[in-house]
């Protein structure tokens, strides 16, 4: 006779393993709940410990102790409603700071800080249109705020509105004694999208005394400092700009951008064989730079190098999409009387 207790053991060590998985689907999501909960909880305490708590970017501590003290007094003070919104803001609970923001507004219309608050948690969620309404209206209220001055140039210069930038931008320089690297780069990108081509260029330089640049804005103050005016006003533009760009090549020896300019800007002092060398180098890190592999064509074609125009217009014509510019490169093919002549 076959026993039943075998079958009667695996019965009960599956439901106990059946048990024991049912405790963590339920106690799991409760204990990643409390660590990761969201919104304020009500704690004792007082203001110099929620400012304590600010003070050392304490950010759910500081929730707490700032939203108890809101709680506590009934809204009737603005200052603890809009502490508590920015720490949320800086602890990553959007939806409970925004409708502690948009509450408070409604009371407080006219409070600069959570203006600006408010504008930053619309440029956090992409709403960067309307995050500029919030920051003009805040500056109505506090002109001089360095914060909300700074704000409003990157966001303005974000949203391609060179133009509207410069302002808010000039005025954060003028009230923090030249400015910082960041608001001297945009404002000189500002400057640049203007047409502002020689400030632009003052203001990179500028910029770049302030702090250590990043390779785009390297190359952003080299298309500046290859602008022809500038170049007339400021002497010193072209070697600047040589600097500018092999400095980007130290950071990045495969930008491609910056190995090109040296070759425009090769090319314009008259030094051929320097500009061949950094366009073949500007296609080796990118086959595809068409403006490089067309300049090329045109180098070689003036030296009378038939294969190497040959090789240049072959890789160039399956990018080019232009018809006036594709018959540009199958002409410089065409069998010439003498080679034009390079220095």
């Amino acid at each position: 006779m076959v026993s039943s207790r075998p079958v009667k053991r695996a019965v009960s060590m599956y439901a106990l393993t059946l048990v024991v998985a049912l405790v963590a689907c339920v106690l799991l999501p409760l204990s990643c709940q409390s660590q990761n909960r969201k919104g304020p909880r009500v704690v004792q305490t007082d203001e110099s410990a929620a400012v304590a708590a600010t003070t050392r970017r304490d950010w759910r501590e500081a929730a707490d102790r700032w939203y108890s003290i809101h709680i506590s007094e009934g809204g009737k003070r603005v200052e603890p409603a809009y502490e508590t919104a920015r720490a949320l803001l800086e602890l990553g609970d959007f939806e409970s700071s925004g409708n502690l923001m948009d509450a408070t507004l409604a009371r407080f219309p006219d409070y600069a800080p959570l203006l600006t608050l408010k504008a930053r948690l619309l440029i956090a969620n992409n709403f960067r249109r309307a995050a500029e309404d919030y920051l003009v209206r805040s500056l109505k209220q506090r002109a001089g705020d360095r914060e909300t001055l700074l704000l409003l140039g990157r966001l303005r210069v974000d949203l391609g509105l060179e133009g509207a930038a410069i302002e808010p931008l000039e005025e954060y320089a003028r009230l923090s004694a030249g400015g910082t690297y960041e608001s001297q780069a945009l404002l000189a990108r500002a400057y640049d999208g203007s047409g502002a081509r020689e400030a632009a260029f003052l203001a990179w330089r500028r910029a770049f005394d302030l702090g250590t640049p990043v390779v785009a804005d390297l190359l952003a103050a080299a298309g500046t400092s290859i602008d022809r005016d500038v170049r007339e006003a400021h002497p010193e533009a072209r070697e600047l700009c040589r600097a500018w760009l092999m400095r980007a090549i130290d950071s990045d020896p495969n930008c491609t951008s910056a190995h090109f300019q040296l070759g425009v800007l090769s090319e314009d002092t008259g030094a051929y064989d320097a500009a061949i060398d950094h366009y073949r180098t500007a296609v080796a890190t990118d086959p595809s730079c068409l403006v490089a592999l067309t300049n090329l064509a045109i180098l070689y074609s003036g030296r009378g190098d038939i294969a190497r125009t040959q090789e240049m217009v072959d890789m160039a014509l399956p990018l080019e999409r232009d018809e006036a510019r594709r018959k540009a490169l199958l002409k410089l093919l065409e069998p010439r009387e003498q080679p034009v002549q390079q220095p």
